[in-house]
């Protein structure tokens, strides 16, 4: 709109040509230019203070006009203009000049970090709180537009707008019958609010959400569909509010619901279902409750659409992706696979966005099907039948990726078939790779993979090959207890194998003492963590099965834990876990041992673990000499006298250790009655010793074919004949040997934390307004 001057004599001359020179400004850009090259921007500056009220309106709207050049802003800016301008807002001062300086501030400030921070320092903002608030229509919309650019700017300027009170206001906006104020408001909203949690809770506080819906749904009933661009931002907003876990929450309470979101997520209109989706994503991430309610609602199908839309926006995909992993996250009350329809289609659609090409998609796809699986068998065997382990594998190497792929693969290799799928996709060698990932989350996903890998004989070998157990290893030097217990656990199931005992027997860790770099024997250190109350019970339980199957390898094994002190530390440790003697303070010794927060089950485990160490140790004659020493065999009989433990197994392992102790001799080669060679396998020949009734002794130890049968004595015909030598004392069994333990299946599950946010500010909020707005004076 152009300009006319008031018809007043006095100022006619000097009005008209600066009403002229804006009114060509506007309809001619260069002229701006040609303005700056004049020198006509100083005389304008000084228009801005002149006494005549008319005077200063129309050099406002000049300076307005002029200042849509980029170069003109900061000149402008270093004449005073903003400062002349930000008086010019003043309650005494018309409301003519307030909207003709509006406008002018509103370019000067639009994309300029500088301008915007002067206007917040002279006090500009100020200034602008009494201005959202008046009768008229043009001036809130004015400020709304100012406050919109000035968001934008910085940090300092959104704070500032949270001090001043103007959010508040600008909530109200929401609901006036002004488009332009509706429209300004929520675009200053999206920017006030996004990274700004207090600001967030401030618009929750002020009623924002429930505006801000109603606001949807009223322009979702508009002829047309609505205005997409105030739809666009009060979605955005929402999202950002959504950050705020109390606002999160008010999203599913409030009058509409999720319906006016789900409307736009199925709108085709990428401009609607990106901050719909992005909301919806937020939500599930703030909000406990949010995924049930969306299940409720029936949310689920119209996401499956959407992530599954062919040639769908990247963020849309993988921010409703994201929303299906998060509402797949808790088995209950959330989505649950079992559940599904079978037409529900789900599966597909996250095997299609598991391809490798846009990392977002990829991650949220990949914990969505392995939240998925972590509650449901059936789920693990349909994602192995439809090749997802390989598709996994696949992303292994991609950063962002890889936290959610190891996920996945740790919940579906739960099952056999999956750590098949594993060993044929070469799967092995990348979790190792990620274990030492700077990430906690991707980290703990690989170790619980690795965990569960090694119950199945062929990935130990592979995790041997690819240097798993140094890995492992470093792992627990850690002090992240997701990275360590499962780390923990994997190594337990690794040393059931006799190359990977051996590994962690020979193997260093580097940690930290004494202010230095130091490596550990791996023996020492899992011996330490197995005293280390602070350690935790569930990762001392599973140290005590990784030596528990490491003095199951071979005697050389058994050597090295009790030279480094594991086997008596071992015998003391089982004196504290089975005795229920109380202090002066009634706190029982095993309950001082374990830990206070130690359930019954861990301490079942602890006990019968350790109790293994005992057992294996004492096919060492040397290392059954120090169980003796350490009276041993006093906690032995009191596990199996005890009601220590309900489940038999423990008293069975107790009695056998106690049996073992008990032996002279050691199934080795030398040994008297030995049947074993030096040559033969350290492993076949533990797990291979005669006992005293056996009825072929191998070669070993010829019988007494002069034995007599008197009165009294075994019979011949029923026992056999006596060796020459006694091969062993035990005689509940045929074979003596060591045992081995293993850690069950483990599932893994996580929520998607990332929240959703626009790639730059101009996309959430575009400029389709034009600045200034129209002066209330126009002939």
């Amino acid at each position: 709109p152009l300009r006319s001057p008031r018809p007043d004599p006095e100022n006619l001359p000097h009005v008209s040509a600066i009403s002229c020179l804006a009114n060509i400004c506007r309809l001619d850009p260069k002229s701006a230019a040609a303005t700056r090259e004049a020198q006509g921007l100083g005389p304008l500056v000084g228009f801005l203070r002149a006494a005549d009220p008319d005077t200063r309106a129309t050099a406002a709207f000049c300076v307005g006009a002029v200042a849509r050049n980029e170069t003109n802003k900061g000149m402008l800016r270093e004449a005073g203009a903003i400062e002349a301008l930000v008086a010019m807002l003043s309650p005494e001062r018309a409301a003519e000049e307030h909207v003709a300086a509006l406008g002018a501030v509103c370019n000067l400030v639009e994309r300029e970090e500088s301008a915007a921070d002067m206007l917040r320092l002279q006090g500009g903002l100020k200034r602008l709180r009494p201005l959202l608030a008046t009768s008229d229509t043009l001036r809130p919309a004015h400020a709304a537009r100012v406050l919109e650019h000035v968001a934008s700017a910085n940090q300092p300027t959104k704070v500032a707008m949270r001090v001043l009170d103007l959010l508040v206001p600008l909530v109200g906006l929401l609901s006036s019958q002004t488009r332009a104020a509706r429209l300004s408001a929520a675009g200053a909203l999206v920017h006030a609010s996004r990274d700004e949690a207090t600001n967030c809770t401030k618009l929750r506080e002020a009623g924002a959400v429930a505006a801000l819906m109603s606001l949807l749904e009223e322009e979702a009933a508009a002829d047309g569909g609505g205005e997409l661009e105030m739809q666009s931002r009060a979605a955005w907003c929402l999202a950002n509010i959504a950050a705020d876990p109390a606002a999160a929450a008010q999203l599913g309470t409030v009058r509409t619901g999720y319906t006016p979101l789900l409307h736009l997520l199925r709108s085709e209109k990428e401009q609607l279902r990106r901050p719909a989706a992005a909301c919806l994503f937020n939500a599930t991430i703030s909000d406990g409750n949010a995924p049930a309610s969306l299940l409720q609602v029936g949310a689920l199908t119209v996401l499956i659409s959407v992530a599954g839309q062919p040639g769908a926006n990247g963020d849309v995909a993988a921010w409703a992706a994201g929303a299906i992993l998060n509402m797949a996250h808790r088995g209950s009350g959330g989505l649950l696979w079992d559940e599904l329809p079978s037409d529900a289609g789900l599966l597909p659609v996250l095997l299609e966005r598991l391809r490798p090409g846009e990392e977002l998609q990829n991650a949220n796809a990949a914990g969505a099907l392995g939240n998925l699986c972590a509650h449901s068998e059936a789920a693990r065997l349909h994602a192995v039948e439809a090749d997802a382990v390989a598709s996994l594998v696949a992303l292994l190497d991609t950063s962002p990726v890889s936290g959610f792929a190891a996920g996945a693969l740790a919940s579906i290799l739960v099952e056999e078939v999956g750590r098949q799928a594993l060993v044929l996709a070469s799967g092995v060698a990348p979790l190792v790779e990620i274990l030492e990932s700077e990430d906690r989350d991707t980290a703990a996903a690989a170790a619980v993979a690795l965990l569960n890998a090694t119950a199945h004989h062929p990935a130990c070998e592979l995790l041997l090959e690819a240097g798993g157990i140094p890995a492992l290893l470093s792992c627990l030097s850690t002090a992240t207890p997701s990275v360590r217990e499962p780390a923990a656990g994997a190594l337990l199931n690794a040393a059931a194998d006799p190359k990977c005992a051996e590994a962690i027997r020979d193997g260093e860790v580097e940690t930290m003492r004494r202010g230095g770099d130091d490596p550990v024997q791996a023996l020492s250190l899992l011996g330490e963590l197995l005293q280390q109350v602070e350690a935790g019970p569930l990762l001392r339980g599973r140290v005590a099965g990784v030596l528990f199957n490491c003095a199951a390898c071979s005697p050389e094994s058994r050597s090295a834990l009790l030279e480094t002190g594991v086997v008596f530390g071992a015998v003391e440790l089982l004196h504290e876990l089975t005795s229920d003697a109380v202090d002066a303070k009634g706190v029982s010794t095993w309950v001082r041992a374990m830990g206070a927060d130690a359930t019954a089950e861990q301490r079942e485990r602890l006990v019968a673990n350790t109790i293994g160490i005992v057992l294996n140790a004492s096919l060492n004659p040397a290392a059954k000499q120090e169980v003796l020493r350490g009276d041993g065999l006093t906690p032995l009989l009191a596990a199996v006298s005890s009601s220590l433990s309900s489940n038999p197994s423990l008293a069975t392992l107790a009695a056998t250790a106690i049996a073992y102790i008990s032996d002279r001799a050691e199934h080795r080669p030398g040994s008297p009655g030995s049947a074993a060679r030096a040559a033969d396998s350290p492993t076949r020949n533990t797990f291979r010793k005669r006992h005293f009734h056996a009825p072929d002794y191998g070669g070993g130890c010829p019988a007494d074919d002069e034995a007599e049968e008197t009165p009294g004595a075994r019979p011949i015909s029923v026992f056999g004949r006596m060796p020459e030598a006694k091969i062993s004392a035990t005689h509940d069994s045929s074979l003596k040997g060591p045992r081995v333990t293993s850690e069950p299946g483990e599932v893994f599950a996580r929520r998607q934390e990332a929240l959703a946010r626009p790639v730059s500010s101009e996309e959430e909020v575009p400029s389709p307004l034009p600045s200034p707005l129209p002066s209330p004076r126009e002939d």
